[in-house]
C-alpha cells in the first residue's frame, strides 16, 4: 500500500466521502428545481438564459456555473456568461468594500519595487531575557492622501517605507502600531498597517507641524508591548493547533484572529478538507514557523508570515476561555496568553474558592442573593467556568433543602 497511514483512518475517509456526496446531491437537487422555475418563467421564444439568474444560482445556492451552463444547453438555451462574470466581479468589489479594505484597494503601488518589510522579523533576546527591537532608519518611497499619490504629507494620510519594520495585518494577526520619528521627534502616528499588492501601507496622521516628503529619512518605533502581545498569542495559536491535532480533537484549522494576548481559533471537527484549504495558494518561497529544535522533531511546523516569540517561555501563560460550536463541523476556541491569562486564572480561582466556601458553609447558604449574577463568566478559564456552574447548582439545591427544613419547623 502506497500510503499505509490511510488504512487506520479508512472509516473516516469513507464517512467523509458519503457526507460530501450527500451534501452535493442535496444542493444539486435544489439547483435543478430552481433552474426549472427560472426557465419556465422566461419569455416565450427566449433563447438565452439570463446571467442574473445564473449568478443567483451560483452566489446564493452554490450551483457551479458549469452545471447551469449544461442545464441551459440541454434545453436549447445559451447562457449569458458575460453578464454572469460582470455580476461576479461586482460582488467581489462589494465584498472587499464591506471588509474595510476599500480605502486602499485603489492605491497606486506601481514603481515600489525597492520596498521590503522583512525588517519586521528583526528582533532578538538580550542577556536579561528581554526582547530587543532595533530602531531602523529608512526612507519614504511614496505618500498618499485621499487615495492619490502626493509628494508631501502634512495631515492624515498613508505612506510606504523602503525598509518597513511594521507588520501589516495578515494571516489573522493584527497589525503593528507605533511612531515614525524625524530628527528625534515623533512626526507620524501609525494607527493601521495593511498589505496591498504585497506592499505594506502605513495609515495614520502627522503629529504637530511636521511635514513628510518623498525621500524623507525617518526612524521607526513600533509599539513593542503590542508587538510582543501579538507574538505571544500567535505562537500560542500554533501550539494550540498542534495540540488539537495531537489529541485527535481537531481536523484542521478553519480560521483564526490574533490580537494582543488574545486569540480566536476555529477548527474542523469532521475529517473533510474545506474548499479554502484545497484552493489555498502559496508563493514559491514560503516562511516556515517552527516550535522545536528541528523540522523532524518540531512540535508545531507551519507555513506562516506572522511574527513569533523566540522562546515559548516568553508566552508566560495560556488559558482557554471557551470552546464551543460555531457552525456545522466547526468549533471555536477563545484563549488568552501572557498577563491576561494570569489575570483570568487568578479571577477563576477566586470565584471557585468563594463558591466552594459558600457551598460547604451552611451559614453562608442563607439569604436571597444569587452569586452567579456577580460573576464575569467570559473572563474565567473554561475549566473554572465549568466548576463554578456546578457549584452554583449545588448551592441552589442546598438552599432549597434548607428552606424546606425551616418551613417544616
Amino acid at each position: 500500500m502506497a500510503y499505509p497511514e490511510l488504512d487506520s483512518v479508512s472509516e473516516r475517509i469513507q464517512k467523509c466521502i458519503v457526507d460530501e456526496e450527500r451534501q452535493y446531491w442535496s444542493v444539486m437537487d435544489k439547483g435543478y428545481s430552481l433552474f426549472e422555475q427560472m426557465r419556465l418563467s422566461l419569455p416565450s421564444g427566449s433563447s438565452v438564459f439570463p446571467g442574473e439568474d445564473a449568478f443567483t444560482l451560483h452566489d446564493t445556492h452554490g450551483i457551479p456555473i458549469e452545471v447551469t451552463e449544461d442545464l441551459a444547453r440541454e434545453h436549447g438555451l445559451d447562457l449569458d456568461v458575460k453578464k454572469f462574470l460582470e455580476l461576479k466581479e461586482q460582488a467581489k468589489v462589494l465584498s472587499r468594500s464591506q471588509s474595510g479594505f476599500s480605502k486602499s484597494v485603489t492605491l497606486d503601488t506601481t514603481g515600489l519595487e525597492r520596498h521590503s518589510d522583512k525588517a519586521k522579523y528583526k528582533y532578538s533576546i538580550d542577556g536579561n531575557g528581554s526582547y530587543v527591537f532595533p530602531s531602523i532608519n529608512t526612507s519614504v518611497l511614496a505618500l498618499f492622501c485621499e487615495n492619490e499619490r502626493v509628494d508631501s504629507l502634512s495631515s492624515n494620510g498613508s505612506l510606504v517605507l523602503e525598509d518597513c519594520q511594521f507588520y501589516a495585518e495578515e494571516g489573522g494577526q493584527k497589525c503593528d502600531k507605533g511612531l515614525l520619528e524625524m530628527d528625534g521627534q515623533p512626526a507620524f502616528e501609525v494607527s493601521c498597517v495593511e498589505k496591498v499588492n504585497g506592499i505594506a501601507i502605513l495609515h495614520g496622521k502627522i503629529l504637530g507641524s511636521h511635514r513628510i516628503t518623498k525621500g524623507s529619512v525617518i526612524t521607526q518605533k513600533i509599539d513593542v508591548d503590542r508587538r510582543l502581545a501579538l507574538m505571544r498569542a500567535h505562537t500560542a495559536t500554533h501550539l494550540l493547533n498542534w495540540a488539537l491535532r495531537r489529541v485527535g480533537a481537531g481536523r484542521g484549522q478553519r480560521g483564526s484572529s490574533i490580537d494582543e494576548d488574545s486569540l480566536r481559533f476555529d477548527y474542523a471537527t469532521d475529517d473533510c478538507a474545506g474548499e479554502d484549504d484545497i484552493g489555498k495558494e502559496y508563493p514559491e518561497i514560503v516562511r516556515v514557523a517552527r516550535v522545536g529544535d528541528s523540522l523532524d522533531e518540531g512540535f508545531a511546523v507551519e507555513c506562516c508570515s506572522g511574527t513569533h516569540v523566540l522562546n515559548t517561555a516568553s508566552i508566560t501563560d495560556f488559558t482557554i476561555l471557551s470552546d464551543r460550536s460555531s457552525a456545522k463541523g466547526v468549533r471555536r476556541i477563545f484563549a488568552l496568553t501572557g498577563e491576561k491569562a494570569r489575570q483570568s486564572r487568578s479571577y477563576g480561582r477566586e470565584i471557585v474558592s468563594r463558591l466552594e466556601s459558600q457551598c460547604s458553609n451552611p451559614a453562608e447558604l442563607q439569604g436571597n442573593d444569587i452569586p452567579g449574577e456577580r460573576i464575569e463568566w467570559a473572563q474565567m478559564p473554561h475549566q473554572d467556568n465549568v466548576r463554578a456552574r456546578e457549584l452554583l447548582k449545588m448551592i441552589k439545591k442546598k438552599r432549597k433543602e434548607a428552606k424546606k427544613q425551616i418551613t417544616a419547623h
